[in-house]
């Protein structure tokens, strides 16, 4: 009981925490960094030439759902029941110094995912979240 307590508050703490982000230009191999904030929902990144700025928003694939009953008097039962996410797709778009406006897809579970952003000229991008 205690242990799989531990494991939900653990795992429901990891929820809308900060990720790391990579992304990679598919046409000159460019490597970019940035984050992506769970609580604000704010995303960046950060080029050579070009910094980035953004909002997200996030739409979960589902959750698994735990219920623990205990005890129960005639008709009067008690019992709790926790909920994780399973993951999602985000969408994010980024507002860059140069002008340039970047359109984000990414695929997630917890902290961690992979998609792909759209720049200016179809300039594709490859990002991923850990």
């Amino acid at each position: 009981m205690k242990k799989r307590l531990l494991t939900t508050i653990l795992t429901l703490s990891l929820i809308g925490c900060t990720s790391s982000l990579t992304y990679v230009n598919r046409q000159t191999n460019e490597i970019g960094t940035g984050s992506a904030d769970g609580f604000q929902k704010k995303l960046t990144a950060k080029f050579n030439n070009k910094t980035c700025e953004g909002d997200y928003t996030a739409v979960q694939g589902g959750s698994v759902g735990i219920l623990n009953t205990y005890g129960s008097q005639g008709n009067v039962g008690g019992g709790t029941l926790s909920s994780i996410s399973l993951g999602g797709v985000a969408f994010g778009i980024l507002k860059c110094s140069d002008g340039d406006v970047i359109r984000c897809e990414v695929k997630y579970s917890g902290s961690a995912g992979f998609g792909v952003c759209v720049g200016k000229d179809n300039q594709l991008y490859d990002v991923m979240a850990k």
